[in-house]
């Protein structure tokens, strides 16, 4: 607005984004320090909150409350993650909060989210926690929260009301799908042999499970760095992370710590020999009816030559091998991620939540 002489301090207020209020009476937040006695007591609450919030929301069965039963999300290299609860006065967590910074969708922005016990809801506490959230981001010198909203109704439900009632505009969906298994044998048969008609001459396809060789590692990680500045978001810019391959033997150490283990399909160019995609999946002890989808990528200059659907196949093949006990994946991808999605479908997965990312700028 330059220096206008017509604006009066109050006109300048008024155009600064007003801070974030929590109206909740009934409680205080409590902060959770990792080197605190109560650690695990009050990461356990944690958990239990956003599970309990999560089953309400998507019924007992649904693969996200299944995923909401693993442990809390682990904090990226050079990312700060707080955990935080609403206790009431009786001393019970009726709220569960986090914010990463940064956030996965930008340097200056912090990533919040927020779960509320059922019986708990339309007293403020959302509010408060998402209040608290804003305060800890502006502590870290962020100018932007981004909450993470996901519902089982593509318009998003009552979620969505809240985001917007706080002023929040949405800058990205990501679509979560599911794919029964087994899959259908002479659909996985027709995409493996149209992949295969596409590559076979220029590219090789590789299956890991369980270890990554480590010969993979360095290659590995510069796909991991290109996957994080390249992903479609919406109206969001990524910012890239730096990976290498000592990362990615950190991330497959904390895959199995949490009693992970993985299936992993690679795709090698022939000439100039390189890898130039990747496809991984995720099964966890603890869940181990369900693999997750972890990542997908396939260079630019690689793409429209079927290593996409050849690398996720040669998972399918290496899954119902390893691990036949699983029986359903879940996977998310940026709604905007038409070639992704259109391999998904053709695989059979199915939309079955929708997970949208509110902004709001920091006063």
């Amino acid at each position: 607005m330059g220096d206008r002489s017509d604006e009066t301090p109050e006109t300048v207020d008024r155009l600064r984004p007003a801070p974030i209020v929590g109206n909740w009476t009934g409680g205080t937040i409590v902060p959770i320090d990792a080197q605190s006695p109560r650690a695990t007591e009050l990461m356990t609450q944690w958990t239990a909150v956003t599970r309990e919030a999560t089953e309400h929301l998507f019924g007992k069965d649904h693969p996200r409350a299944h995923v909401a039963r693993l442990a809390p999300p682990r904090a990226k290299e050079g990312q700060v993650a707080e955990f935080f609860l609403a206790v009431d006065h009786d001393g019970v967590a009726v709220g569960a909060g986090s914010v990463s910074v940064p956030g996965q969708t930008g340097p200056d922005d912090a990533e919040v989210l927020v779960s509320v016990l059922p019986s708990a809801r339309d007293g403020g506490i959302g509010r408060t926690l998402v209040a608290h959230g804003g305060q800890r981001a502006l502590a870290h010198s962020c100018t932007r929260v981004v909450l993470d909203q996901s519902s089982p109704d593509p318009d998003g439900g009552p979620g969505a009301a809240f985001a917007r009632a706080m002023g929040c505009r949405e800058v990205g969906l990501v679509l979560g799908s599911v794919l029964q298994l087994p899959v259908d044998p002479d659909r996985l048969a027709a995409l493996e042999a149209e992949a295969r008609a596409a590559y076979e001459n220029d590219y090789e396809i590789h299956t890991a499970s369980g270890e990554l060789p480590e010969s993979w590692l360095e290659e590995r990680a510069a796909l991991a760095g290109e996957l994080s500045s390249q992903a479609p978001s919406g109206s969001i810019e990524h910012v890239g992370d730096t990976w290498d391959a000592e990362r990615v033997r950190t991330l497959l150490m904390q895959w199995k710590s949490g009693g992970g283990n993985v299936v992993e399909s690679v795709a090698f160019a022939r000439t100039p020999p390189a890898m130039v995609a990747y496809s991984d999946l995720v099964i966890y002890e603890s869940n181990s009816h369900m693999a997750t989808q972890s990542d997908t990528l396939v260079l630019d200059e690689h793409r429209g030559r079927g290593l996409g659907p050849a690398v996720k196949v040669a998972n399918l093949r290496a899954l119902a091998e390893d691990f036949p006990q699983v029986q359903v994946i879940m996977t998310w991808t940026w709604a905007d991620n038409t070639p992704m999605q259109a391999v998904n479908e053709r695989l059979g997965f199915e939309t079955v939540e929708w997970t949208r990312l509110w902004a709001r700028d920091l006063g």
